[in-house]
């Protein structure tokens, strides 16, 4: 290893051994999908008392698919602050943004076949995303942790309902005016940020005045006071820890069925594995792969490849397709790429891994980058002293070297020509 620096992406002496790589991924999975199609799985569980048999066949999650789902469990459509619901358009959005719910929550035999490998069950992610003050039970509220808050960078980060990010959408608000109230009748207090954005923005992130969950106090929505003390919002006196620090909570493992009992606190606690692999992550990969290649080399067949699989990822989730118009400026290809993966796999566990490998940790995660609204410094806020920016408290600090892991130094001692990692 040499001193002093750190390995940046791959040189373009590589690119025709990541083109052949690419290309033998692409025939690999198409080969592995083949069998897999022809296989069939059998899992039991209470001693044998249920038994399941699935296929191979794996596809992303569809709208018709979802929407068998969400009758089955008679989920009504979300509220969906300052959207048009009496058009089929806005009948359209509301389903997306349940679908995209199911593509984590649903399991396998109700026709959710997206996951490829997934472990144990999401049921921390559950407990911990949902927030305190759910259902008043025999003189006690009934809570959970509220541990999982998106930071304000975020909620920023997700499209706009035009599929750009909202710095380059020119008919989203300006940063200044983004925390100022939409103006909305049915809710004052709901802020311009959380107006005409995308479905997976509604599906798996929330905010003030928005509905968490439409079934989840005994069958009735619940929509978020993050101001009130007395419901969802800061209150020190009775919770040390259970308060959302950036005043935005996660729902992404929350199944959109979740009911809460008045009457004793129980809730229904539906398992479905936490994903490791799901099939939006191969798309992007392959994606990512094809971008680098388009860029480094210029083969537009390479461009229409990224694009294609992005594509299939952005047409799901409800926004227009992108074309070769919008890989211009600072969205180059790779940035859309990055950009993708950042919001679909959102609260799934790649963003640390993928900062390390871009070489853009310090962007998301030195000290003073991170933002959120001002949430956890008083008691029952006004709308004004709520709706700030404000740093983040964080003792997390980057430091460069941690894109490497340090060489043992017996290895070191041994091996005099054997030189440690940067910074180590």
């Amino acid at each position: 290893m040499a001193k002093g620096g750190f390995p940046g992406m791959m040189g373009g002496g590589n690119m025709q051994q990541l083109a052949r790589q690419a290309q033998k991924l692409q025939q690999q999975m198409a080969k592995a999908q083949e069998e897999l199609d022809a296989r069939e799985f059998e899992a039991t569980s209470g001693g044998g008392m249920v038994t399941a048999k699935v296929n191979g066949k794996r596809e992303l999650l569809d709208i018709a698919q979802s929407e068998n789902i969400r009758t089955g469990e008679s989920v009504p459509l979300p509220v969906i602050p300052g959207l048009d619901t009496s058009t089929p358009e806005g009948q359209e959005f509301q389903k997306r943004v349940v679908l995209m719910r199911y593509v984590l929550t649903a399991i396998e035999t109700v026709g959710n076949k997206e996951r490829v490998w997934g472990a144990g069950f999401a049921q921390e992610n559950l407990d911990a995303s949902m927030p305190h003050n759910l259902v008043y039970a025999n003189g006690n509220w009934t809570s959970m942790y509220g541990g999982i808050a998106p930071t304000l960078n975020t909620m920023e980060s997700f499209y706009t309902a035009n599929g750009v990010l909202p710095d380059n959408d020119k008919n989203f608000p300006a940063k200044d005016d983004r925390l100022n109230s939409a103006g909305l009748s049915s809710n004052s207090n709901i802020i311009k940020l959380n107006v005409n954005r995308e479905p997976r923005y509604y599906a798996w992130l929330s905010f003030d005045g928005d509905e968490y969950s439409s079934l989840i106090t005994d069958g009735n929505p619940m929509f978020l006071d993050m101001r009130s003390s007395d419901k969802q919002g800061y209150n020190p006196d009775k919770f040390n820890r259970d308060n959302s620090a950036t005043g935005f909570l996660s729902k992404k493992f929350v199944f959109p069925s979740v009911r809460f009992r008045s009457n004793d606190g129980w809730y229904d606690k539906k398992q479905f594995p936490f994903p490791i692999i799901r099939l939006s992550e191969l798309y992007l990969n392959l994606a990512e792969c094809y971008a680098y290649l388009a860029e480094k080399e210029g083969h537009a067949d390479y461009v229409e490849k990224a694009l294609d699989k992005l594509n299939d990822i952005r047409r799901r989730a409800g926004i227009r397709e992108l074309v070769k118009a919008d890989i211009a400026g600072s969205m180059t290809l790779l940035k859309w790429v990055e950009s993708e993966r950042f919001i679909e796999l959102w609260g799934e566990g790649h963003r640390y891994r993928d900062a390390r490998r871009w070489m853009t940790a310090p962007d998301y995660f030195k000290a003073g980058v991170r933002e959120g609204l001002n949430a956890i410094q008083k008691k029952d806020p006004s709308f004004r002293e709520f709706n700030q920016r404000v740093k983040i408290d964080q003792p997390f600090q980057w430091a460069n070297r941690m894109y490497l892991m340090p060489i043992p130094a017996s290895e070191v001692y041994a091996n005099p020509q054997l030189e440690q990692s940067p910074e180590y």
